[in-house]
């Protein structure tokens, strides 16, 4: 009786597993079901709200471009099933739940793809539908969640029932669509709108480095203390950061990034020379970074300044890891930027990853917005730690930031590059030493030029001025400055960001 009873308790077992079993299965299933269940027929389209740069509609029109224009590196963003976005908030927590089998369980790209991405059969007609209007299908990512596709001007104008023409935007022409797109009805279901249709630019929140060439002997030498008419300002060095910061234990320890990778979005390649000097000046061990170029190779442009900096600060801190910059050229459509970020996480490059850029939240549109907010809920699940910048415009974040003659003309919004419930969004702070400066730096600087003694008091970064009630008219310019961290609420998800680097 007793063997008869286990028989029937391990039956029971057996039955209550394999229901559990099956209902995965049908979960499973019913998440990558099919959800393009009519005909695509483009008389029956569905506009996609918010797919024209705001930009343009304050910009001259300098009239529609030639319809063979390349228009190269689109991207068609994609959308999960309200099934898969349920299951894939689950998974997201069960990933950080210690008292989960599936903490830190990270998944591959494939595997993302296979479980939140949509079936076979969907991608099938969409590619067959850009192929029929004449496009070329360029990769479809790995984790399913967008399709990069080339073709021209008429053949977007003629399948997005759209125009491109040129602007002249903030000084600069560029070409955009003059209108919104739209989308046959029968692919709304699984299809958000088009990455972007443009090629105004995202921007760069540069660090600032003081260098000055030695004209005795022709070197780059670089000033650590700057005294001027506004103060004395000191620069960073390497070590600077290691004392501030308390990072000399970790270091000593062996915790300086060996074994590990960090991967840094860019549109442009950098001189090794330079990281070559960066990290001979500072002491730090020899250790080239890697460059991976997503297609075309961009060559240095004017933003390897930032890349620069990017790479070199990430070595300074972690001095053994492997960085690796991914650098895809900006195109008539999409900006670099969002190709890199797409590639990082896409291939798993690195589970560190950081962008120094920023993009005003209303700019990036419907599609822009779902596009990164997808690409780090991916990241997330791949056990990518993304760091993103919040911006160098205060609230201004649609304003450029910098020096104007008149006040910043955009509505206050942050950066819809950190702004995601997956961003680890990196606010900045300004040091705070109340005019006590010997009580925190050296008056001298060590052998590897840092001269801070230990932690300095922060405060919010904010260097930001109105020459209408600054008495010193913004240090005598007479010129409105946008020179603050990002932050405030975000309008596409319930975050909320602040600061920027340190500066």
């Amino acid at each position: 009786m007793r063997h008869s009873r286990l028989r029937v308790v391990n039956g029971v077992r057996v039955r209550v597993v394999m229901t559990l079993l099956m209902l995965a299965i049908q979960a499973s299933l019913a998440q990558n079901a099919s959800r393009i269940k009519q005909a695509v027929d483009d008389s029956a389209v569905i506009r996609i709200p918010n797919s024209t740069h705001p930009l343009t509609a304050r910009a001259a029109d300098l009239g529609r471009v030639d319809s063979h224009l390349p228009m190269q590196r689109m991207v068609l963003v994609l959308k999960p099933s309200e099934a898969q976005e349920t299951e894939l908030a689950r998974l997201l927590d069960r990933q950080h739940d210690k008292n989960s089998a599936a903490y830190h369980q990270w998944l591959t790209p494939e595997e993302y793809g296979r479980r939140f991405g949509p079936s076979k059969v969907d991608l099938t007609q969409i590619t067959s539908w850009l192929q029929q209007k004449g496009f070329h299908i360029d990769a479809i990512a790995r984790g399913k969640q967008w399709i990069e596709f080339s073709g021209d001007a008429g053949q977007v104008e003629q399948a997005f029932h759209t125009e491109v023409h040129h602007f002249m935007v903030r000084g600069a022409e560029r070409i955009a669509n003059a209108h919104d797109i739209s989308v046959p009805q029968a692919l709304v279901p699984v299809v958000t709108g088009i990455l972007s249709l443009h090629n105004i630019p995202k921007t760069g929140d540069a660090k600032r480095q003081h260098i000055h060439r030695d004209e005795t002997n022709g070197k780059l030498m670089p000033d650590f203390t700057i005294t001027g008419s506004a103060g004395t300002f000191h620069f960073l060095a390497p070590g600077d950061y290691k004392k501030i910061y308390n990072l000399e234990p970790l270091l000593d320890a062996g915790i300086d990034g060996r074994g590990i990778s960090i991967a840094i979005a860019g549109r442009t390649d950098i001189f090794l020379s330079d990281v070559h000097t960066f990290r001979k000046i500072f002491g730090l061990p020899t250790n080239d970074p890697v460059v991976i170029h997503n297609g075309q190779v961009p060559g240095v442009n004017p933003d390897f300044v930032e890349s620069s900096l990017d790479v070199e600060w990430a070595g300074a801190a972690a001095p053994k890891a492997t960085i690796e910059l991914v650098a895809s050229a900006s195109t008539l459509t999409t900006d670099g930027i969002d190709l890199s970020l797409s590639y990082i996480i896409d291939n798993a490059i690195a589970p560190i990853m950081s962008t120094s850029y920023s993009a005003c939240e209303p700019f990036m549109g419907t599609a822009g917005n779902a596009h990164i907010t997808g690409l780090y809920r991916q990241a997330a699940a791949e056990g990518i730690t993304a760091f993103a910048s919040t911006g160098d415009s205060g609230s201004a974040n649609c304003d450029p930031s910098g020096e104007f003659p008149s006040p910043a003309s955009d509505s206050a919004t942050v950066s819809g590059l950190a702004s995601t419930p997956y961003t680890v969004s990196v606010g900045g702070t300004q040091f705070d030493e109340n005019g006590l400066d010997g009580l925190y730096w050296l008056p001298d600087n060590r052998a590897d030029l840092s001269s801070a003694m230990g932690y300095i008091p922060e405060q919010v970064w904010n260097e930001s001025c109105d020459p209408t009630v600054d008495p010193a008219g913004c240090f005598g310019s007479g010129l409105y400055l946008w020179l603050a961290t990002g932050g405030g609420p975000s309008n596409c998800s319930t975050s909320t960001i602040s600061g920027d680097f340190i500066t």
